[in-house]
């Protein structure tokens, strides 16, 4: 059977806890060893330093073209949105499936990479959206869609969060760009170029790559796995 630790959330509903355990249930029932190294690596670059890493490409392309009220439009969104999902871990308190050899320390709900990545891709694309050639504006939109929803799969996928953690990443993250949005409407920032925004991406990654995801990825992958139990 699935064994999932302690599974009751204060003032959850029973309903809510069930769909949890039955999404547990059917991601176990998805885990497959050629899959699991994608998803690994894709959760290594979702935690603090790595984004810490893009963060501050990010923000080092938009000082190089003088928006200074850009960065400071990325950099204090993406701040806040850390400090409040931290806040928000440490307030709700609630507990991790307790399915994998090694499951991340922190708390569950909302869910870090889920709301970070929304944010953070959020950011970018409304960065972007203004510099390019309307034709380009649906490929970056599901480009950004595609990104998102990934980095939220791997972690239902490798069973480190509920669904409802993915579902609070998700309302979090989709908080703090809806306030971005009333700041830009009230006080929009200048035309963008967008090359050096996707050049200083593409190079935190492959950084981030070097750093976080290769080193070790043998013994990420191990910590991944599930437990004889499960």
């Amino acid at each position: 059977g699935l064994y999932v630790g302690h599974v009751k959330v204060d003032g959850a509903t029973a309903l809510i806890q069930q769909i949890n355990l039955s999404t547990a249930h059917w991601m176990v029932s998805l885990r497959h060893n050629w899959l699991d190294p994608f998803f690994v690596g894709l959760t290594a670059l979702g935690y603090y330093q790595p984004m810490v890493i893009w963060a501050a490409a990010v923000a080092v392309a938009l000082l190089l073209q003088r928006n200074y009220y850009a960065t400071l439009l990325w950099l204090g969104t993406t701040l806040a949105a850390q400090g409040l999902m931290e806040l928000a871990k440490w307030a709700f308190g609630l507990p991790r499936p307790e399915l994998v050899v090694a499951p991340p320390l922190s708390f569950a709900y909302p869910s870090g990479h889920t709301t970070m990545i929304l944010v953070f891709v959020g950011l970018l694309a409304s960065f972007l959206l203004p510099g390019v050639n309307a034709r380009r504006h649906q490929l970056i939109l599901s480009c950004s869609a595609i990104l998102i929803m990934l980095v939220a799969a791997a972690r239902l996928y490798l069973t480190v969060h509920w669904l409802s953690d993915i579902i609070g990443g998700f309302l979090l993250g989709g908080l703090m760009l809806a306030l971005f949005y009333l700041i830009v409407l009230r006080r929009p920032f200048p035309r963008i170029k967008p090359l050096p925004l996707l050049i200083a991406t593409a190079l935190a990654w492959l950084v981030n790559i070097a750093l976080f995801a290769v080193p070790d990825f043998a013994a990420q992958v191990a910590g991944y796995q599930l437990l004889p139990q499960t």
